[in-house]
């Protein structure tokens, strides 16, 4: 966390976001859902695309693996 917070204060894009992992999968999968509410055929895409819009550098904080 130290590290990312470094890296994250650095970047000099205001369009930057610092998350917990967690938490952006669960906006995502939320993000999915209401796409494919909406009736889109490639629902990722739709959000990755909004995703882009936002942020030129995501950071992700507090990453794990607990089941490789």
């Amino acid at each position: 966390s130290m590290l990312m917070e470094i890296f994250f204060d650095e970047v000099r894009f205001d369009t930057k976001m610092r998350i917990h992992f967690h938490s952006f999968m669960q906006r995502t999968h939320d993000s999915i859902n209401n796409a494919r509410v909406r009736g889109s055929n490639d629902p990722i895409s739709v959000v990755a695309s909004e995703i882009s819009k936002e942020v030129s550098v995501l950071c992700f904080d507090e990453f794990q693996i607990t089941d490789i």
